[in-house]
């Protein structure tokens, strides 16, 4: 049963993997297609979300979560749903 659970285990694992590196691939397609006004808003709205947390949050922090947020809302903007179990409805 073990054995069973960790393969079972693996598998989901390289399943959000793949689903990962599916979404990474549709974002740049999307950020490729968006006008820059577009992808300057965001950047606004970002900005002002990230203001009071930037002095607590180390440059890598700040990068990773810039990179979420306008993955996530540029996806929002295409109707593009999120790849990843943890987003199964």
């Amino acid at each position: 049963l073990s054995q069973s659970a960790d393969h079972h285990y693996q598998d989901l694992e390289q399943l959000e993997q793949r689903l990962s590196a599916l979404e990474e691939k549709m974002s740049a397609i999307i950020r490729a297609n968006i006008s820059d006004e577009e992808l300057f808003q965001h950047r606004r709205e970002l900005d002002s979300t990230l203001r009071p947390y930037r002095g607590k949050l180390s440059t890598e922090q700040i990068a990773m979560l810039e990179r979420q947020y306008l993955d996530r809302r540029i996806q929002e903007q295409a109707g593009v749903p999120r790849l990843s179990l943890f987003y199964l409805k």
